[in-house]
């Protein structure tokens, strides 16, 4: 595929149409002449190749991003001034502390769904023991109508 081939110190952008990987196109390094390295935002903001562009302007198609049609009358075609690259410190780092906030809060998410699972356990067992309360409330209070006669005073 046109386009596909990125080099290993040469950064990128994922088509969200195809997932093709193309090279970070910037204005000073535009190839003339070759379309087939350019990048185009659509509407609703994703970036898709010059593959892609060209087939939504035969045959419209969904955004691979969110679903929504792509109009290619309404697609821009776009240079990148300056990027942050995928390999600088702060990013990584960046990239790492997202992980390990996602794990963190999946493990918070396990421990609230058992803990969760416990409070109706536990409002189970409760419910149980009042019913048995109640019972045995219920229970002395017809032994004690039956010693006394019967009478309504308690």
């Amino acid at each position: 595929m046109p386009g596909s081939s990125v080099p290993p110190n040469k950064q990128a952008v994922q088509c969200q149409k195809c997932t093709q990987t193309m090279p970070v196109t910037m204005v000073d390094d535009t190839p003339a002449g070759d379309r087939s390295r350019n990048t185009y935002l659509t509407e609703c903001g994703h970036v898709i190749c010059a593959m892609c562009y060209d087939n939504v302007k035969i045959l419209p198609r969904p955004c691979g991003g969110c679903g929504k049609d792509i109009n290619h009358r309404k697609v821009i075609r776009v240079y990148f001034h300056e990027v942050c690259g995928s390999n600088s410190e702060e990013v990584e780092s960046l990239e790492r502390r997202i992980e390990e906030e996602r794990r963190e809060t999946e493990l918070l998410r396990q421990t609230e769904d058992r803990l969760c699972e416990r409070l109706e356990e536990l409002t189970g067992m409760v419910e149980a023991s009042a019913q048995r309360l109640e019972n045995a409330i219920q229970s002395t209070v017809e032994a004690l109508r039956s010693t006394s006669g019967g009478s309504d005073t308690l």
